[in-house]
């Protein structure tokens, strides 16, 4: 008996000093501090606005969420009804049949926009700068020395006092971070990582407006040089890397010069009178004599590739491109041909104006300009890629992870991870873009958080889960858009392109 008394004596204690030689049990690491820096992409517009549930959807708020950093990743919620890229009051959206595009009452300024922005934002009073510092519409110069709308490139760009929030004179309560630029604002928040992508809108300007006439729009809204563009990326990456060394960048798309043109219309050698509704070319038919027959745009380019946004715009709304008989004779060399062609547009409720009026060279895109706007685009992305090898920023690129290389066909490397680029008329199941026809939807923002934590898997051994694109597809799946396609292209129109002339 007294022996099994000593043995649990002595079990007993032996079991009380291992339970005190334990160490404590450790506390979970802290999330990491995760910063995104860019433009509208970055910032979470979709369908030509802002609202909370694009900016969950956004691919740096996918990422923090699959790192486990969601909670602390703060941005500029805003709640519904959104707020819209001027001049749109809010965002797109659908309505039975059709896109509404709801625009700002009368005239108004930056100021007024400002005080209804600041009423729609769940978090403007947030004592600390935002984890997604990106702002819509932003260029690379902008990064390092825009505090504020007013002294944006635009002069008005809003969003910068919605990000930033440097307002003055200051609402109250708001905080007062001393008139602090984007980069300052990152380096406030002393990040773990930082996600960036920055530089479409260097490029994206001169292209919505179709490049001018011949080119000559590189003279009139001209893209960043090359050496500036070297210049202040590597002075915005040099600024960065005394805040992190882990940080990813991201490349220009290479779509970009003509990812916002409509090439469904282009057949046989020419641009085609096309369906308002689906884009798709119109076979007209001219009778026994003609048969079936594609109408061809009156255009002020002849050699026009590619039409632009605003330029269907304008043959939608102004009916500039519809030839009349004279000119349709002039192009077809014939002119009984001609007048089979004009009855049967005619039958079809499509009439020229009089006198028929061409489509300027501002809304078209040709071979030539295309070329020129591709190799701004290349000479970019070949400074990036410079810049991430002599300053080791891995960089994700965009064109090779996302977009297929045009020297491949789709089997072996299939656009967009093999869904679609098309306008949502055209394909509301499997695009990646929204309801403006120029920003990324759910699945395009899940697909490009994709292609970063690849990235940032390979380059700091992360192991970040990927999503899913096929939990994201389908957004405007099921709808019936029969009558939107005029508002969803004004809309580009309006908040891309107007307000830089």
């Amino acid at each position: 008996m007294k022996l099994l008394l000593l043995l649990f004596i002595s079990s007993s204690i032996l079991l009380i000093s291992c339970q005190v030689a334990s160490p404590p049990e450790q506390p979970p690491e802290p999330p990491p501090v995760i910063v995104s820096i860019g433009d509208s992409i970055t910032m979470g517009i979709q369908d030509a606005g802002l609202i909370i549930d694009y900016q969950l959807s956004c691919y740096p708020y996918l990422i923090a969420k699959q790192m486990g950093a969601s909670n602390s990743f703060r941005q500029p919620y805003v709640r519904f009804p959104g707020i819209g890229v001027y001049p749109y009051e809010r965002p797109l959206s659908i309505s039975g049949n059709t896109i509404i595009a709801e625009e700002w009452p009368g005239d108004i300024d930056v100021d007024t926009v400002i005080d209804t922005v600041i009423s729609r934002l769940m978090s403007p009073f947030c004592p600390t700068p935002y984890n997604n510092l990106g702002v819509n519409g932003a260029r690379l110069y902008e990064m390092r020395w825009t505090t504020t709308a007013t002294d944006s490139v635009t002069e008005d760009n809003y969003f910068f006092d919605i990000v930033l929030r440097n307002i003055s004179p200051s609402p109250p309560l708001l905080p007062d971070f001393g008139n602090t630029t984007v980069v300052e604002q990152a380096a406030m928040l002393q990040p773990d990582i930082i996600l960036l992508w920055i530089g479409n809108n260097d490029i994206l300007h001169t292209v919505l407006d179709g490049c001018g006439v011949d080119g000559s729009g590189f003279d009139i809204d001209p893209p960043t040089s090359e050496v500036a563009f070297q210049s202040e990326y590597t002075n915005l990456l040099n600024d960065l890397k005394t805040v992190t060394d882990d940080i990813v960048m991201a490349s220009i798309p290479s779509y970009l010069p003509y990812g916002y043109a409509l090439d469904g219309i282009f057949v046989s050698g020419s641009l085609s009178v096309f369906d308002p509704q689906t884009f798709d070319p119109i076979l007209f038919y001219c009778g026994e004599t003609y048969g079936n027959l594609y109408v061809p745009l009156l255009l002020e380019e002849a050699d026009a590739k590619h039409l632009t946004l605003n330029g269907a715009i304008a043959y939608l709304e102004e009916k500039k491109g519809i030839p009349d008989q004279t000119d349709l004779a002039e192009m077809v060399s014939d002119s009984e041909k001609a007048a089979a062609m004009v009855n049967a547009m005619t039958d079809a409720g499509i009439i020229a104006p009089d006198p028929s009026a061409p489509l300027e060279g501002n809304f078209t895109i040709t071979q030539a300009e295309e070329d020129v706007a591709m190799a701004i685009v290349e000479g970019y992305n070949l400074i990036l890629s410079s810049l991430s090898g002599s300053l080791e920023v891995p960089l994700v690129d965009i064109t090779k992870s996302w977009w297929r290389e045009y020297d491949l066909g789709p089997e072996e490397a299939p656009a967009f991870g093999g869904y679609s680029g098309a306008f949502v008329l055209q394909d509301r199941d499997n695009t990646i873009f929204s309801l403006d026809g120029v920003h990324l939807n759910n699945l395009g923002h899940a697909l490009c958080a994709n292609a970063f934590i690849e990235v940032l898997n390979v380059n700091y051994g992360l192991g970040i889960q990927p999503l899913n694109p096929d939990d994201y597809k389908g957004q405007y799946s099921g709808t019936e858009l029969e009558s939107a396609s005029i508002k969803a292209l004004k809309s580009v129109y309006d908040a891309y392109v107007l307000p830089r002339r």
